[in-house]
């Protein structure tokens, strides 16, 4: 009896110890800051800025695989569609490398074009088109953008008419092409931004931000049990109440502007001594989104940031505040959108445009005459054939200037010679 009353006696100490050892491993554990759930070890990286802003900061201690899943694929990418055309047009890669997105069959003055993004515009339609003229004729028309096109489309052309390869080769060698540059008419494109899901995924981003910087734990607090609903869930309310538009530049923006570049994106959270939280996420220097994560009672006096360069995803930090004072708690405090001047950052933003893509341009014509010529790359170009060159640049680049369409006859010996190196399977030009 003895020694069964010293083991019930010692049993209370060794379940205690053992229990209050589990209730530090539940206390400590991670939740994901959306649903709650216990990660465990199940955390999902997650883009704090979005992949197709060119965001590469993550996180795994925030969210789960289901609500990294579900939000990015419904909040998350409604933002990101509503700056597709600014993204093409820029031809600006994700976080991960890819290419901006492509648009297709838009209607520009009275055609309809392929803007890639890889920066390259084709006609929409078919690359070539095959009439049956009766007694074994064809008319076969092709609108190809490079003699390598040229050669992808003989083997279909082969199919579509029965024409034997070596002859529909031959027939090509001798037929008349003409290399025709010009500029597509005016493009209209109707966008709108904000709304519910897109102010969801602001929200995101910037408690995703506080969360990565501030801890889990600070994420998961009460005080941010609104804006967690209105991410998940959405909400009319807290819609009208606590997120607004925001067309005033950010405070200091030409600092931003010289360490991120011209279209920068700044994501930035700060709490006043009261706890209150704040979040402003400035897109590509366009416009601004805010949204109030927390009333009070939160982690006070903090300031946390992020900024990038989407015309090169490699240029990013997370400490863009060091750069000046950008979030002022007084300015925070009157966020104002303004036609005019929302207006008038569009207007700087296609400045940029016509600066940026007009190098790019220029470039493009330059390694498309010299690869008209055989040259490619450094490849050197011998004196003769230099000054021929350089007034072929010229000529395309004036006329790119003006707006103006160019057409410039391909001579058979080009055709001819691609038919050939494409036959000893060496590349075309």
């Amino acid at each position: 009896m003895t020694d069964s009353v010293t083991c019930i006696d010692s049993s209370p100490g060794l379940i205690f110890f053992v229990c209050s050892l589990l209730g530090a491993l539940v206390r400590n554990s991670l939740h994901c800051i959306f649903c709650r759930e216990v990660l465990q070890g199940r955390g999902s990286w997650e883009h704090i800025l979005l992949n197709a802003f060119g965001g590469k900061a993550k996180t795994k201690t925030l969210s789960c695989a289901m609500c990294n899943n579900k939000l990015g694929g419904t909040i998350d990418r409604e933002l990101a569609e509503q700056f597709t055309l600014v993204r093409n047009l820029f031809e600006m890669v994700s976080g991960d490398g890819r290419d901006a997105p492509s648009l297709y069959k838009v209607q520009a003055g009275n055609r309809k074009i392929n803007l890639l993004g890889n920066g390259r515009v084709t006609l929409a339609g078919r690359p070539f088109t095959v009439e049956e003229l009766g007694g074994g004729q064809f008319r076969v028309a092709i609108n190809v953008q490079s003699l390598d096109e040229l050669e992808a489309v003989i083997p279909h052309i082969v199919a579509k008419t029965g024409i034997a390869e070596d002859r529909l080769r031959e027939q090509l060698a001798g037929a008349q092409f003409t290399d025709t540059q010009d500029r597509p008419g005016i493009i209209s494109h109707k966008y709108s931004l904000g709304g519910e899901g897109a102010m969801r995924a602001v929200a995101k981003a910037c408690l995703l931000l506080w969360g990565r910087t501030l801890g889990n734990e600070e994420a998961q607090k009460p005080e941010y049990d609104e804006v967690r609903s209105f991410i998940r869930n959405g909400s009319a309310d807290f819609l009208s109440a606590r997120t607004f538009l925001d067309s005033r530049p950010l405070a200091r923006a030409d600092e931003v502007e010289k360490a991120y570049g011209p279209l920068f994106n700044f994501v930035g959270v700060t709490s006043d001594a009261r706890g209150k939280v704040v979040g402003h996420f400035t897109v590509y220097n366009l416009l601004g989104f805010q949204v109030v994560l927390a009333e009070g009672g939160a982690a006070p006096c903090k300031t946390v940031s992020l900024a990038n360069n989407p015309l090169d995803p490699k240029i990013w930090s997370d400490k863009a505040d060091k750069v000046g004072s950008l979030l002022d708690a007084d300015w925070l405090a009157v966020p104002s959108f303004e036609t005019d001047e929302y207006r008038r950052r569009s207007v700087a933003m296609m400045e940029s445009y016509y600066r940026i893509i007009g190098a790019r341009a220029v470039g493009r014509i330059v390694d498309r005459v010299c690869a008209r010529y055989g040259f490619a790359g450094d490849d050197p170009i011998p004196p003769e054939m230099l000054n021929l060159i350089q007034e072929e640049i010229a000529v395309r680049v004036a006329h790119n200037i003006a707006g103006l369409p160019l057409t410039i006859p391909v001579s058979p010996e080009e055709i001819a010679g691609s038919v050939r190196k494409a036959k000893k399977g060496e590349p075309t030009s």
